[in-house]
């Protein structure tokens, strides 16, 4: 480990000659103030554990206090207000939010390496969960489910048998037991294919005659038509309600059959009409299962923002699709999982019906494939990346 120290007028020209000398890496040991200004001590090479927990305990507040003075040293003018903007300011602002990076950036790798060193089995679940795709809240969870799983088995192992146990998954599929049922949920996640799927699975275990159809899609182009190709097909009537009063009229037409299959418009969760087509669906007196539509290979927070979105309404479970489109499965899982919301079908491909799986009982079966996925490509990830992922998780454990 090389240390020195730096004397400067004030704590911001001390963490530039910092980092001008030492480079990216360094870490800040302690700082005081002095007569002529401040002094900080500085290293490369850090090794934590000749810190002792002092060390460890001491990384956070000198940021804040970096920090603090960095606000507290920029010019006057800029804290009292002036007439004329100064060109400087955006600049200085853009070195504090560097510089706040950086400091930030050695935290969380001090807080990575402490837990390798302390639960290096721990480190090892969350470093392949995130491999997986998983989010870091879900993989924390789990890791702390097997962590207190006393079975003998390997840390991994232990790991994904939680992680199976997890998954909210339905206990069996509704189609059998009939009634009107609605898949909703944004554009493109396979709502249209997933219901022609749904048809064409009923038809053939329970036959076409106590089976209908209903679209009320009448924002997508070529959405409608799509669906009477399926019908035709499948030589079941299809039923087109544009408003509240026409769903009414046909449901009440329909009330003799055993399955109603509803398409429901493809809206995005951000528009603003959402809102409005939800509410002429939720209506008590039609009876409705709803079940949201995801896809398998949206970001992260699409996928929350598409569970809130649509929890306008209740929804009893959620359809994963395009499985086989995905790259990992653990962005998707970590949504349902999150939110409690059953997984209940599961589609991984474009054939109807032998691409669309009822899920109830599929944990083990989805954590393989989430396996398998990950296993086919590279399993590296930068030591920098799973600090910055599990930092936070690994300070709490360790205060």
């Amino acid at each position: 480990m090389r240390i020195k120290r730096y004397q400067a007028d004030n704590m911001r020209q001390a963490l530039r000659l910092v980092r001008e000398e030492q480079g990216a890496d360094a870490v800040i040991l302690s700082k005081h103030k002095t007569n002529d200004g401040i002094e900080v001590v500085a290293a490369t090479d850090y090794d934590a554990t000749l810190m002792g927990a002092n060390g460890q305990g001491e990384q956070p507040a000198l940021r804040d206090a970096a920090i603090r003075e960095l606000e507290l040293d920029a010019p006057s003018s800029s804290r009292a207000g002036w007439d004329a903007p100064d060109a400087s300011v955006p600049a200085l602002q853009q070195e504090m939010q560097g510089l706040r990076a950086l400091l930030e950036d050695q935290l969380a790798s001090l807080a990575w390496g402490d837990q390798l060193r302390r639960d290096p089995e721990t480190a090892q679940i969350l470093q392949r969960l995130a491999q997986l795709g998983f989010e870091p809240d879900i993989a924390r969870r789990v890791a702390a489910d097997a962590s207190r799983l006393d079975n003998g088995g390997r840390p991994l192992a232990r790991a994904f048998e939680c992680l199976a146990s997890s998954l909210p998954l339905a206990a069996s599929s509704p189609l059998a037991d009939g009634g009107i049922i609605a898949l909703c949920g944004p554009t493109g996640v396979g709502k249209t294919t997933t219901l022609a799927k749904m048809a064409a699975h009923y038809a053939l275990n329970f036959g076409r005659d106590q089976l209908a159809l209903v679209t009320t899609d009448s924002f997508r182009i070529g959405a409608r038509e799509q669906l009477a190709t399926f019908a035709r097909l499948l030589e079941v009537p299809l039923h087109v309600a544009e408003d509240g009063p026409t769903l009414h009229r046909v449901l009440e037409n329909l009330r003799h059959k055993h399955l109603v299959l509803i398409d429901t418009a493809g809206i995005s969760q951000r528009d603003e009409r959402l809102t409005a087509h939800l509410e002429t669906l939720n209506d008590k007196s039609l009876a409705l299962q709803f079940y949201l539509t995801l896809s398998a290979n949206a970001h992260p927070e699409t996928l929350d923002e598409a569970i809130r979105a649509f929890g306008q309404v209740p929804l009893k479970g959620c359809v994963l699709t395009k499985l086989d489109e995905a790259s990992r499965l653990g962005a998707s899982l970590s949504a349902v999982m999150r939110q409690g919301l059953p997984l209940t079908w599961l589609t991984d491909g474009q054939r109807v019906p032998e691409d669309l799986h009822d899920a109830a009982g599929r944990g083990l079966w989805l954590v393989k494939r989430a396996l398998d996925m990950a296993n086919g490509k590279s399993n590296a990830l930068d030591e920098r990346l799973l600090a910055a992922r599990y930092a936070e998780g690994a300070c709490h454990a360790a205060a």
